[in-house]
């Protein structure tokens, strides 16, 4: 495409200009909404930074199907938070997990909970009757809110964790509206209760050990 000399885009400038003085009202205002409306039309929607302003509830469970997801979620199940260091600063991020290396039941889940279905190969050292993971992962605060407060009334072994995690996703959600969006004291105090619920070997209440989350 030749690019227009100065010469050329001064006088496409004024005849421009000149066409437009002879618009009428009428025209002017039609312009004026098209223009809009072409705006709009390449405007993205706004989708503000981090999960907790993502209002991605899990889709409402059936009674049954609650049930048995609690069931899954107590035996294979992670109610979690995870922490990670960012230019000096600690970052805490909530998640509710569960992976088996059952595909069927794996595809059911993540069509269930509305959630990809993350799969997780096998290395180079795996055994010969290794079998590929999946994993179905719930992270942003509404989602993981909605998830728990369906799950709660049927867990059993995992009841404290979920407790737990549910307890902190509140809290982040109303800090969200804080002024200042940093941790609070209680949601660390959450945070490492949960580690301990969460620590693998620990003794149960009937003294027996177990692992309680993987």
């Amino acid at each position: 495409m030749r690019q227009r000399t100065p010469a050329q885009r001064a006088r496409h400038n004024a005849d421009e200009k000149a066409r437009r003085l002879c618009w009428t009202p009428e025209q002017r205002k039609h312009r004026k909404a098209t223009a809009a409306e072409r705006y709009q039309a390449r405007k993205k929607p706004y989708v503000p930074k981090g999960d907790v302003y993502r209002k991605d509830d899990v889709p409402r469970l059936e009674r049954e199907t609650a049930i048995y997801l609690a069931g899954l979620f107590d035996g294979e199940g992670c109610f979690m938070i995870s922490t990670t260091v960012f230019r000096g600063k600690p970052t805490y991020n909530a998640s509710v997990r569960l992976a088996m290396s059952d595909r069927p039941i794996m595809e059911w889940l993540a069509e269930t909970l509305d959630r990809p279905l993350r799969i997780h190969g096998l290395g180079r050292n795996a055994s010969h009757n290794a079998r590929e993971i999946y994993r179905v992962v719930v992270q942003n605060v509404t989602g993981i809110i909605s998830l728990v407060e369906q799950l709660l009334p049927f867990l059993r072994v995992k009841k404290a964790a979920a407790q737990t995690l549910l307890a902190y996703c509140h809290s982040r959600k109303e800090q969200y509206r804080a002024a200042d969006k940093g941790y609070t004291a209680s949601e660390i105090g959450l945070y490492l209760s949960l580690k301990t619920l969460n620590r693998v070997g620990r003794e149960t209440p009937s003294g027996d050990e177990g692992k309680v989350s993987h």
